[in-house]
């Protein structure tokens, strides 16, 4: 079964490489080279206010992943993209497949994160996180906005940490493009995107099968798992007139996994599949020059299964989510823009006796322009919770313009989070006495231009949560547990980042996060999986027809859960990873890659089992990172 494997995976690298020499014919097009893609706080952001605003302006901790970004880095899936991202923290069960529901992603320390696709929620209440290992889609994304910081008072409930708003591509003109990638552990990838427009209608098909296989840690160990996952989607958007238009977009997901447990379990299989799918519909009109008025609605199935032939059994979950947004921003004058809005969210958990969670929700919010320099924003949301009645969430930005070079910014809110189905009504684990969780965040931050190749962030930020929801185990030989509150949670970090322009084909940039947390009944920092510290640098290099970049993550004092007998957690708490990308445009329709990851080849882990071993902590019982790997790949454009 090895070999075959093997074998095929050697005759998928070889048609990509084929297909480079094929494709390259010297001198046909000239070599046209690019203009260097930087940071700029000249890019337009509207996850901020829910208004177009340039990042420099936005009185918030921004980031934005540009689609030229994801291309030329080659990301796997969401989470690789996320890694990048300063104030991020992500940990996965090893390669992370077949536990796309369970691995962990923070903004800000924070698990509840609000993610909108195209600015619609699409959270669901499932048993986990929202699944960014299963978004491996990555063709049809125009940019990703990242807000760090709570924003309960726009986007509800799980805007603690922040918000992650993928912006996806419209049409640009009549093509299809076609990308194949093979590379180690068993990775096969075909993609296929077309885009056109026909007269007032638009549209943006794609298509992309995956296969992931085994891995190697860095320690050579073999890591058995298998996913094969195909994803379809449609974007159709026809104007209606000069003023109004309505799009229509449908996605949906499948995947059959297989995975192990931890580092002593690798013999122990599990299997598991997902079948997910979600219709959205916007409708944009234009009702006056200084008027304007999006409807959107929300559809989503998700259908997943994990732990098929484990031990504790399997866990189904079948949730149906339901959501209308209407949203209407009315430019006053020339100082107020003026938004107010209502949400609508059902969620149905069929796996528990289709029990129903509503929320319906108002919101208002003023941005007033006092003066060339002064901002003030406000605004505040109302929630009525169908299990948990009435709240308010107040929130207000005070930003200052001192010049053209540089912007400071502090601001107030509140958020707001209530329990989900599972963790109220699950039969395991469920707690029905939870009491929703709710707090305060206090932030500030400033943007200096240096000069024009040099540019710098700063942000600190100190939040307190109450009646903090989390698990606990009651009796670790069957792994029952249950549900709590954990009372209060203090949480204060700070960031900063720099981005250099060396010239016109160099740049480069370094960040350094720093997070502390403090939360009753548990150790700080997440059970010691949020570093105390996270370094993130990179370069650029891009001339001509080729282009290559170096990503490095510096990960400060991860220690994980520490047992009871002082055995370490994980086999590395401060480590670096390096990745490299490299491109090379053989004609103006093709162009050839090659990215490899963790360079060095660096055994680690972010995901411990060993405090939790039975009668004693198992040494070494932890999920093993994947070691340095792979990928090659061709995309053609016709």
């Amino acid at each position: 079964m090895g070999k075959n494997i093997k074998l095929k995976q050697a005759k998928l690298c070889a048609c990509v490489l084929g297909s480079a020499l094929l494709l390259y014919i010297p001198n046909v097009h000239a070599a046209e080279a690019e203009e260097q893609e930087e940071y700029s706080f000249d890019q337009v952001v509207v996850t901020a206010t829910k208004t177009p605003v340039k990042v420099f302006e936005a009185n918030a901790n921004m980031t934005v992943i540009t689609r030229d970004e994801i291309e030329k880095n080659h990301y796997h899936d969401l989470v690789e993209v996320l890694r990048d991202v300063p104030g991020v923290a992500v940990y996965n069960y090893g390669g992370g497949v077949g536990y796309e529901e369970t691995n962990g992603l923070r903004i800000n320390g924070a698990k509840e994160i609000v993610v909108l696709v195209d600015g619609i929620k699409v959270n669901a209440a499932t048993s986990g996180p929202f699944p960014f290992g299963a978004y491996s889609a990555l063709e049809n994304i125009e940019r990703i906005e990242v807000l760090k910081g709570s924003a309960s008072a726009l986007y509800g409930s799980d805007a603690k940490g922040g918000v992650i708003n993928i912006i996806t591509r419209k049409a640009e003109r009549n093509s299809t493009s076609l990308t194949l990638t093979g590379g180690s552990n068993g990775k096969e990838s075909y993609s296929l995107l077309n885009q056109g427009k026909s007269g007032d209608l638009s549209w943006v098909i794609t298509s992309q099968k995956d296969i992931l296989g085994d891995y190697k840690d860095g320690h050579g160990v073999r890591i058995p798992q298998h996913r094969n996952g195909e994803t379809n989607s449609f974007k159709l958007t026809q104007n209606i007139n000069d003023d109004s238009d309505v799009t229509l977009m449908y996605e949906n997901y499948k995947a059959d996994y297989r995975y192990a447990d931890s580092a002593f379990g690798t013999d122990n299989h599990r299997a598991g599949n997902a079948d997910n799918s979600s219709w959205k519909m916007i409708y944009n009109n234009k009702v006056s020059e200084k008027g304007h008025n999006q409807v959107s609605f929300f559809n989503g199935d998700y259908d997943t299964t994990y732990g098929i032939g484990s031990t504790w059994g399997s866990t189904t979950t079948k949730v149906k989510t339901i959501g209308i947004q209407e949203q209407f921003t009315q430019k006053m004058d020339d100082r107020h823009i003026f938004t107010t809005g209502f949400d609508f969210n059902q969620d149905k958990v069929v796996n528990l006796n289709g029990v129903k969670l509503i929320n319906r929700a108002l919101y208002a919010q003023d941005e007033w322009n006092m003066n060339n320099q002064w901002k003030l924003t406000s605004g505040v949301r109302y929630d009525n919770h169908s299990d948990f009645g009435s709240h308010t969430t107040p929130h207000m930005n005070l930003g200052y313009k001192q010049n053209d070079n540089t912007n400071y910014y502090l601001s107030y809110s509140e958020f707001f989070i209530a329990p989900t189905p599972v963790q109220l009504y699950d039969a395991s684990y469920g707690n029905r006495d939870l009491d929703p969780e709710d707090g305060r965040t206090i932030e500030a931050g400033i943007n200096h231009k240096f000069n024009e190749t040099l540019t710098g962030t700063f942000h600190i930020f100190q939040r307190k949560s109450n009646n903090v929801i989390g698990f606990v185990y009651t009796d670790l030989t069957t792994y029952e547990g249950h549900y709590i509150n954990r009372n209060k949670e203090k949480v204060h970090g700070w960031d900063v980042q720099l981005n250099k322009k060396f010239s016109n084909v160099l740049s480069g940039f370094v960040g350094f996060t720093g997070i502390s947390t403090e939360t009753s009944d548990q150790q700080d920092n997440a059970n010691g999986y949020i570093p105390k510290g996270t370094w993130n640098v990179g370069l650029n290099y891009r001339q001509d027809r080729y282009d290559a970049a170096l990503l490095g993550r510096g990960i400060i004092n991860r220690v994980g859960p520490t047992p009871s007998n002082g055995l370490p957690a994980l086999p590395a708490s401060t480590y670096w990873v390096w990745d490299a990308s490299f491109n090379y445009k053989i004609t103006k329709q093709a162009r050839a890659f090659i990215k490899v990851n963790n360079i060095l080849d660096k055994y680690y882990a972010e995901f411990s089992n060993v405090a939790y071993g039975y009668p004693d902590p198992i040494a070494g019982d932890w999920w093993s990172s994947p070691g340095r790997n792979y990928q090659i790949g061709i995309q053609y454009q016709f």
